[in-house]
């Protein structure tokens, strides 16, 4: 079977669960992992057994058996790394969002176009079984035409205080469901009006909650709320719901409860059982099947589930919102 060496860009949240997957799929081999902090990259190079470096474009020149990267670098800092990586002939799996703006996504798609290699965005849902499955109940017509939506993503005050406002919670959480909304809905989103609330993360810059109204071309609409200041002695780190309502019916996504709990003298948890939960030493669930579905397009030269140019359609729709939130009125979407 052939093997993909991989390298991983950037070993914060994202980055190191991506390492210890790639170390484990049959048809992948991790590579090498670069990261700014160089404690944190000796770390997890020496638990990965590869080489480490604290700059991609050494990483790139120097090491021969790499033929892909994952970025999975801040929000804000996808640009240099993917288009020097496209450059250097490497496919990438570039974690969400595409980018924070719609110049810079372009830019990305325009390198991995013209290098010839494949780009795929990690957006989690579309390999998330509930929200697959509520896809497919969408397209299969099995609701009608859908009337409205709801989708709400709220994370616990540590997730925003660790972001450290490099991004927006938009672009951060909001933007899942939004890349999920124009996958299932195959529908034009037009406009979309936003509204914010700062009172927690003023020091930081940066908006609490937002909710998003987004009109779509054939008459729906979605109300997306995001946040990331729920308290931080919650249940879950995550709560997080969809509703879509058709012309014949209704499909329901709740994925607060997990299907486990757990109670120590600490405090009381709902443990991920679905994105990546580590059974028998090794991890599995969506973010194993997202990664797994890379490789295997980058070996055979398949199309990726999500391109550039589908994660490139929810940046704008979030960067229309941005622009709302400053006009304080309903923006088109280009």
């Amino acid at each position: 079977m052939s093997r993909l060496g991989v390298a991983v860009i950037g070993l914060g949240r994202m980055g190191a669960p991506y390492a210890r997957v790639l170390s484990q799929l049959p048809n992948a081999k991790l590579a090498a992992v670069c990261d700014i902090d160089a404690e944190l990259t000796r770390r997890v190079a020496a638990e990965m057994g590869v080489p480490g470096y604290a700059d991609y474009r050494e990483m790139l020149a120097a090491a021969k058996d790499i033929q892909a990267v994952c970025v999975c670098t801040s929000d804000q800092a996808h640009r240099e790394p993917c288009v020097r990586a496209a450059k250097a002939g490497k496919h990438i799996l570039l974690e969400k969002p595409l980018a924070t703006t719609i110049e810079d996504g372009e830019a990305i798609i325009a390198a991995a176009r013209g290098a010839g290699v494949k780009l795929m965005v990690a957006h989690l849902l579309r390999f998330d079984p509930r929200y697959a499955r509520a896809w497919q109940t969408v397209r299969e017509g099995r609701i009608g035409e859908p009337i409205h939506v709801f989708a709400r993503r709220n994370n616990i005050l540590a997730s925003g205080r660790r972001i450290g406002g490099r991004t927006s919670v938009l672009y951060f959480l909001g933007i899942h469901d939004i890349d999920f909304l124009l996958w299932c809905l195959e529908d034009k989103p037009t406009s979309v009006y936003a509204t914010a609330s700062r009172k927690l993360l003023t020091d930081l810059g940066v908006d609490d909650t937002i909710f998003a109204l987004i009109r779509f071309a054939g008459g729906s609409v979605a109300c997306i709320e995001a946040s990331w200041v729920l308290p931080d002695t919650s249940f879950a780190i995550l709560d997080a719901r969809l509703e879509i309502v058709g012309t014949q019916g209704a499909v329901y996504v709740d994925i607060n409860g997990q299907g486990l709990t757990m109670i120590d003298a600490a405090r009381a948890e709902r443990v991920d059982t679905v994105y990546s939960p580590v059974l028998h030493g090794e991890v599995q669930g969506a973010l194993r099947d997202e990664i797994e579905h890379f490789v295997t397009c980058a070996l055979t030269g398949r199309e990726p589930l999500i391109t550039g140019e589908e994660a490139l359609k929810s940046v704008r729709v979030v960067a229309a919102a941005h622009r709302s939130l400053e006009s304080g009125r309903a923006e088109a979407i280009e």
